[in-house]
């Protein structure tokens, strides 16, 4: 009967220096997970190391964008892709779904002020905002965000095209075509599709 010594000490080789390691194919097509000290990463099927034990967390990939897996170290979150490489920092507290208020963008947050990353990872709108809401609900390529109860809009471009002012606004074209009313301190005024006050 022939001995398994051999593949016992290949085996024991291939994972030593690692306090666990999970099935391969679980999370990508020939990786592993691995644990070191707490921190989790990948080795690939020759036990190479692909993703440095570093983080805290590492989600499932294709989850939240095509390719990325979402990872989190202290508690903030990032992102590496199926090459491995980390394309967004761990910064966020919080990272929503791509393409859930505008395709290509993710919402996320820092310290309860939200903001927006493409998907090449680059951080368009600054997390700045309280709330923001979905594009096009009060006029096309627009989407409203509040700060400290006061509301204003940012273009599909990621620029703030109505400073947040008002403590109210309505739908554009409900008074007049290109037209919402708006309030502060319960005094009534107008903005234009422009975004440009022409009556208070």
């Amino acid at each position: 009967m022939a001995s398994n010594t051999g593949n016992s000490e290949s085996l024991n080789s291939l994972f030593d220096g690692f306090d666990w390691v999970g099935p391969f194919d679980e999370y990508r097509s020939g990786w592993a997970l691995v644990s070191v000290d707490g921190k989790l990463g990948f080795i690939n099927e020759d036990g190479k190391l692909v993703i440095k034990p570093q983080f805290d967390q590492i989600g499932p990939f294709d989850e939240l964008r095509s390719s990325w897996a979402l990872v989190s170290v202290d508690g903030k979150m990032g992102f590496i892709n199926e090459d491995g490489k980390l394309v967004v920092k761990p910064q966020f507290d919080q990272i929503g779904p791509f393409d859930e208020l505008r395709s290509g963008w993710a919402l996320v947050s820092v310290d309860g002020k939200m903001g927006f990353i493409n998907e090449d990872g680059k951080l368009l709108i600054k997390p700045q905002f309280d709330q923001i809401g979905p594009f096009d609900e009060y006029r096309s390529g627009w989407a409203m965000v509040s700060v400290d109860g006061e509301m204003g809009f940012i273009n599909e471009d990621g620029k703030l095209v109505v400073k947040p002012q008002f403590d109210q606004i309505g739908p554009f074209n409900e008074l007049r075509s290109g037209w919402a009313m708006v309030s502060v301190d319960g005094e009534m005024g107008i903005i234009n599709e422009d975004g440009k006050v022409v009556f208070d």
